[in-house]
């Protein structure tokens, strides 16, 4: 097999997508592109073939071959990816944020909007995977749910259900973040409490209140925590939580919390860096400004790089594509790179069985690029969710309109 690590250090690439409605699984096919990326560990430098079969990843064989009799789909010297995988968003919602503090049995199934622009721009990113999340202005805010980027519906759209329950450990507004903390503890251990006597009292019993019903499942560990913490200390107070209360889940960072990337690596609980992978710090006592470099130091401290976009930032940082060309630019391999936005994420939301590399058995959710997706000149080309072409850049008319100068026209135009 003609196959080779990443090594190269490039910078971003462009975005480029439509969303298509979502349609039964097409006939098995062969996607051929002149080099593969599973993000496995192979790249497929002198051309890949990938057979889909029923929606699902069935086989990778190097060199432009067709070994399996199907429909071949030719994409020439383009490059061919996994989907990325998004692994904390708040797109597509209403409100990022839940103005009550305590909602564990709140979902963002209830605020998604299924043709929110956000999951149109997800496509043209090159992003078929993704979860989204309530905000961060709360203590437990509620669930979030893992999402391909495309369905008439939300329910059409959800890839896993009960993929985490935010819990912020710094201070809401008008709090401390010591009340903070005993509040959480205060709810955590009432639902431990009810549980026990509940199954004493009623063994049988099934009916709960939403909100016992979705404390018990985090108390479980069914239902993963999301830490959101900005500074070590809410590192350190989500760290003892999760150890008091045996929680399963992973930590949200903010920039601050990157001094606490040793202790995280110590504990082996995984984590989302801040959106902002270069922050400038400056040091208290000299007013000294200091560049950070996130992703480097996630990577040095022995934390698996899991790199989250900031869908409000205009540009840069809203796409995946640009913040692992950052983390390239930082002195990592572009194979550790795309890791932190495949196969990473993937692991960290429970859904790596289904997504986050060219693998056979899993979904077949592929992303043709004209060229290196960290290359500038590089723009997604073809979208595929579970074997199903949902974007094509060649029909992609607002892309048209923004490229070629066209105005948005009148109504009914098709210009």
């Amino acid at each position: 097999m003609s196959a080779r690590r990443f090594g190269m250090v490039a910078l971003a690439g462009l975005v480029g997508a439509v969303v298509a409605p979502s349609a039964a699984h097409a006939e098995d096919f062969v996607l051929q592109a002149g080099t593969v990326v599973t993000a496995d560990g192979d790249v497929l430098v002198d051309g890949g073939s990938v057979f889909v079969s029923g929606g699902v990843v069935k086989e990778i064989k190097p060199g432009l071959v067709n070994p399996w009799g199907a429909e071949v789909r030719s994409h020439g010297d383009a490059w061919l990816l996994p989907g990325m995988v998004e692994a904390h968003s708040q797109g597509g919602l209403e409100r990022a944020n839940e103005t009550a503090p305590n909602t564990p049995f709140v979902s963002v199934l209830d605020g998604l909007d299924p043709l929110s622009p956000y999951f149109e721009n997800l496509l043209r990113d090159g992003v078929t995977t993704v979860f989204v999340v309530p905000g961060d202005a709360t203590l437990i805010g509620g669930q979030g749910l893992v999402l391909k980027p495309i369905g008439r519906t939300a329910e059409e759209m959800i890839v896993r259900r009960g993929a985490g329950l935010k819990i912020a450990l710094s201070p809401r507004s008008g709090t401390s973040r010591m009340a903070q903390l005993a509040e959480l503890r205060r709810s955590l251990r009432g639902a431990r409490t009810a549980e026990g006597r509940q199954v004493v009292d009623d063994p049988d019993a099934t009916a709960r209140s939403p909100r016992a019903e979705a404390l018990t499942a985090l108390l479980a560990g069914t239902l993963p925590a999301v830490m959101a913490c900005n500074e070590p200390v809410d590192v350190a107070n989500a760290l003892r939580v999760m150890e008091e209360f045996g929680l399963s889940g992973f930590l949200s960072l903010g920039t601050a919390a990157r001094r606490a990337l040793p202790e995280i690596a110590k504990r082996g609980v995984p984590c989302v860096l801040a959106a902002d992978l270069e922050p400038v710090e400056s040091n208290p006592e000299t007013g000294r400004e200091v560049r950070r470099f996130l992703a480097k130091e996630c990577v040095d401290a022995g934390v698996p790089l899991v790199i989250q976009a900031n869908e409000a930032s205009p540009y840069g940082m809203r796409s995946l594509w640009y913040q692992a060309a950052v983390a390239v630019s930082q002195g990592l391999t572009r194979e550790q790179a795309l890791r932190g936005v495949t196969v990473n994420p993937a692991r960290l939301l429970g859904v790596d069985e289904r997504v986050g590399s060219i693998t056979a058995g899993k979904d077949a959710n592929l992303v043709v690029w004209t060229g290196d997706p960290l290359d500038p000149a590089s723009w997604v080309d073809h979208v595929y969710i579970e074997g199903e072409l949902v974007y094509e850049r060649a029909k992609d008319r607002k892309l048209k309109r923004l490229l070629d100068g066209i105005s948005l026209g009148r109504p009914g135009d098709d210009d």
